[in-house]
């Protein structure tokens, strides 16, 4: 509608020896899509690889890379950054959705701070405290599984502790940098106005503005970063020579 006689050919993956998916959770994604959205070949399109091969993509074979609560997760950034920098055509974006480690209210654990925490031993005491005053996901997970307070806290400390990094904004931006790409936050307020749309029923806007606030941007990211996650646009551009 928004580009008439535009097609676009989507692909995907994820890592298989990351430890939190579901076994068959690829085959269950393919299964889905070939229900919702029949004659793609999605077989071909949606793969699963080690985190730490080669994307399996041809440099030069994308305009647009999307990642949604992906980073927090990612153990080397420097080659995902480097990995998206190979794949983007010049002139593409990436963009991608995450929390900062700034962020208070740590989003899998429904519980604060507790990605700021290091010792394995105090961040097991600080969830097993707050999950006993009643925070947090315990009493659900409880609910449907039986598991015990002490199994809870000692089974997500392990989560948050291996398969969490969350990245300060100098982080990333240092990162995304040294992989050849630009980067911004642009979209961030679109993103918090598109939530707030949703919750009092308005209907998602179609179009955001691309150009022309940069400063307004980043700005306001040094607050929004504090509670919940932000979009990082990152360009495959230069054209200093």
């Amino acid at each position: 509608i928004l580009i008439p006689g535009c097609s676009i050919e989507i692909h995907g993956f994820d890592v298989s020896d990351h430890g939190i998916q579901k076994q068959g959770f690829i085959l269950q994604t393919v299964d889905l899509l070939n229900r919702e959205c029949p004659g793609v070949p999605w077989n071909e399109r949606i793969t699963v690889i080690g985190k730490q091969d080669t994307w399996p993509y041809s440099a030069d074979t994308f305009d647009v890379l999307i990642s949604n609560q992906v980073l927090e997760h990612v153990s080397d950034a420097q080659k995902f950054f480097t990995e998206i920098h190979r794949v983007l055509n010049i002139g593409g974006i990436g963009i991608h959705l995450f929390p900062l480690s700034n962020y208070i209210y740590e989003g899998h654990l429904l519980l604060p701070f507790v990605h700021k925490i290091r010792s394995h031993d105090f961040m097991c005491s600080y969830i097993s405290l707050m999950s006993s005053l009643g925070f947090g996901k315990f009493k659900q997970h409880n609910r449907e599984t039986g598991i015990s307070l002490n199994e809870f806290s000692e089974k997500h400390a392990d989560y948050i502790y291996f398969f969490t990094r969350y990245l300060s904004e100098g982080e990333i931006v240092r990162i995304v940098k040294e992989s050849g790409l630009r980067s911004s936050y642009r979209f961030s307020i679109e993103f918090y106005s598109g939530k707030l749309r949703s919750i009092i029923g308005l209907a998602p806007r179609l179009t955001y503005r691309n150009k022309g606030r940069a400063f307004f941007d980043a700005t306001v990211v040094k607050f929004l970063r504090y509670l919940s996650v932000v979009t990082l646009v990152c360009e495959k551009r230069q054209t200093y020579s």
